[in-house]
């Protein structure tokens, strides 16, 4: 299916930027190795990469498959802490590679795409702070006072939903100030 994708993007974009171009690439590379030799992916993909560092433990350790250990291994790769989190060390190590340098990576881990509901959820988290009760994928719970303000996200796709719940957070004193987005609500 990757592939039919892949030959789809060729067809309809003949010749993309350098950014794209390399993305590209990239995305071809990682489907060939796929094809022949999965695991050599462990430097790019990564449920590859939690694979080969966890069964290369169990095997020094000589572990069986479903020994604790390998349980806290596994949660301990996805620690955000990168102090504690297992892929910050194959990073750390020169173990993964992306087609993007770092720092271009680490410039987007802290904007939103603004023409998503994700925008909201993190315009909130900017201009609230510390009033954020709560944040989910689908609603962001604030609290202004003794009042709990809960805007719903499960439906809100457009552009406009998007643009007009922007400007509503920036000209916003408090979350109360919110409630007069159609998709907002006190709880």
């Amino acid at each position: 299916m990757q592939r039919r994708y892949l030959d789809l993007v060729d067809r309809r974009l003949p010749s993309l930027d350098d950014s794209w171009s390399r993305l590209r690439e990239a995305w071809a590379g990682i489907l060939d190795d796929l094809e022949n030799e999965p695991l050599k992916t462990a430097d790019r993909l990564d449920w590859s990469a939690k694979y080969k560092l966890i069964e290369s433990f169990r095997e020094a350790e000589k572990l069986e498959p479903d020994d604790p250990w390998l349980r806290s291994l596994d949660l301990s790769y996805h620690q955000l802490d990168a102090d504690a989190g297992l892929f910050f060390g194959l990073q750390a190590a020169g173990q993964w590679q992306s087609p993007y340098p770092e720092s271009i990576l680490a410039g987007s881990l802290m904007q939103a795409p603004t023409s998503t509901r994700a925008a909201l959820r993190g315009g909130c988290i900017e201009r609230f702070g510390a009033l954020v009760d709560s944040v989910q994928w689908d609603f962001v719970r604030l609290k202004d006072g003794g009042t709990l303000i809960e805007m719903d996200l499960r439906d809100v796709f457009s552009h406009d939903q998007v643009v007009s719940g922007l400007d509503a957070i920036r000209r916003a004193r408090t979350p109360v100030d919110l409630l007069s987005l159609p998709y907002v609500r006190g709880v």
